[in-house]
């Protein structure tokens, strides 16, 4: 049996089907492929034009992926705009063409949602960020991501599951105290991005910055991250205001 998502802090974001048969029909159609050029290579030799035969293969790739780009863009720009209107947000959108940045404020709090695209080598890679501004800046500063086998120098916590799961370099052990001690941070930090290649959350005295690898449509899972990041965000004020 699955423990209910009511139990967590941070909600499983959904499966996007769409992207999901798209993506399922390419691989499909690859495998058919591949399987007659292997068992049946003479057939495979007798097509009259093998190179225009490749190029058509290539060709469905792109299309394929191309379609899978404009259904996740398309659904993405929706998604948002739904969610700008619930939480009572403004939208800025340059054109019909590029994903809009959503802006408002959030119990107190200015609040900035928008996607960024990264290159790594030939790839393009999406990503969803999410930002909270203090009201009252905080003199520390932190980084937390998720645990990767590059990461060799790491300041253990003192917190098993932490270690195991996240990378933390923050200049406040006081804070870092803080927010393991209470039991909803501390257990947000573990659900966020769970499904997520890479994840990161940045504090740098004014801002609250996560950042999550993936073009992020989930409404419920939104709303989650950005109370998640409203509830950090005030009790790095409070302590701010007490001098820890």
């Amino acid at each position: 049996m699955f423990s209910p998502d009511t139990e967590r802090v941070i909600p499983r974001p959904r499966i996007k089907f769409a992207s999901l048969i798209l993506q399922t029909l390419f691989v499909v159609l690859f495998i058919l492929v591949l399987v007659w050029v292997i068992f049946e290579p003479d057939r495979f030799r007798q097509i009259g034009n093998v190179e225009n035969f490749i190029l058509y293969i290539f060709l469905a790739f792109f299309i394929l992926t191309a379609l899978v780009g404009l259904v996740n863009r398309w659904n993405q720009q929706r998604m948002w705009k739904i969610f700008a209107e619930e939480m009572g947000f403004q939208v800025e959108q340059k054109n019909r063409f590029t994903t809009p940045v959503i802006k408002g404020t959030y119990r107190g709090h200015p609040v900035t949602i928008k996607a960024s695209v990264e290159r790594q080598g030939r790839n393009q890679i999406h990503y969803t960020n999410f930002m909270v501004q203090l009201n009252n800046p905080h003199r520390s500063t932190f980084t937390i991501k998720k645990r990767r086998l590059t990461h060799l120098k790491r300041e253990p916590t003192g917190d098993g599951e932490i270690d195991r799961k996240l990378t933390i370099k923050i200049s406040s052990d006081r804070l870092l105290q803080q927010i393991l001690k209470s039991h909803r941070l501390r257990q947000g930090l573990l659900e966020l991005g769970e499904r997520a290649r890479t994840r990161d959350l940045f504090f740098n005295g004014k801002t609250l910055h996560y950042k999550e690898r993936g073009q992020i449509t989930d409404l419920e899972y939104m709303r989650a991250v950005i109370g998640y990041m409203i509830e950090m965000t005030k009790l790095i004020e409070r302590m701010e205001q007490i001098g820890m």
